[in-house]
């Protein structure tokens, strides 16, 4: 990222970057038609885009890695990131760590919702006997199953739990993406075997089909 951080009397009023070769560029800044021999003090940066390489050129740059409304929740993901990165190594192990770090916290309440999702397909066969016994009467309907449930302690809202744990985890999902989007460190960042840019799709499709796999095995 370059930006222009110091500019006090208002010289430059276009800028923009030309590539010289591929390994060089210049920064152009034009400015008013010069008439008298002056000169201007201008403070630019051009660097990596990072969060503490951005914070220490100049606090306003923080703003660069602004992602939105999950900005504070995405500069945490990133943060922990890097730190995971500096303790590993390598940048797929630092996800992988990561998205288990974020997930630990949420296991407790999961098991918890399972063990109740559980205990509710115990009965789900009686349930579906009673709606089809009380079709045509559904004030008594309700009625039974009212009762049943309160028998059993169950509750008439615990199908809604299955969802409870994507709702929890969508926040933060979608924050990690947003940083892994526009996170520059992971191009052409090695992860291990064919993987050799995180930054690109897997060549052979191996990742996408073993994520579906333990999808499918996490929901049996």
């Amino acid at each position: 990222v370059h930006a222009l951080i110091g500019d006090a009397d208002r010289f430059v009023v276009r800028a923009f970057t030309k590539i010289i070769n591929p390994q060089r560029f210049a920064l152009v800044f034009e400015g008013p038609e010069i008439r008298e021999a002056r000169s201007w003090e201008l403070v630019f940066y051009c660097g990596q885009k990072t969060v503490d390489a951005l914070q220490m050129a100049d606090s306003r740059l923080s703003d660069v890695m602004s992602f939105g409304w999950l900005s504070w929740l995405c500069i945490m993901l990133l943060r922990l990131l890097e730190w995971l990165y500096r303790l590993l190594g390598n940048f797929g192990l630092a996800i992988i760590a990561m998205t288990a770090l974020i997930k630990l916290p949420f296991t407790p309440i999961f098991m918890r919702i399972r063990r109740k999702m559980d205990m509710y397909k115990k009965y789900q066969p009686t349930i579906e006997k009673i709606r089809i016994k009380l079709k045509d009467n559904r004030t008594q309907q309700a009625e039974e199953l009212m009762r049943f449930h309160q028998e059993h302690g169950l509750s008439m809202a615990t199908p809604l739990l299955s969802v409870l744990p994507l709702l929890l985890q969508l926040p933060i999902f979608y924050a990690l993406y947003r940083v892994l989007d526009g996170y520059m460190a992971l191009y052409q960042a090695p992860f291990f075997g064919w993987i050799v840019d995180l930054s690109a799709k897997d060549p052979f499709y191996v990742l996408p089909v073993l994520m579906g796999l333990s999808m499918l095995l996490l929901q049996q």
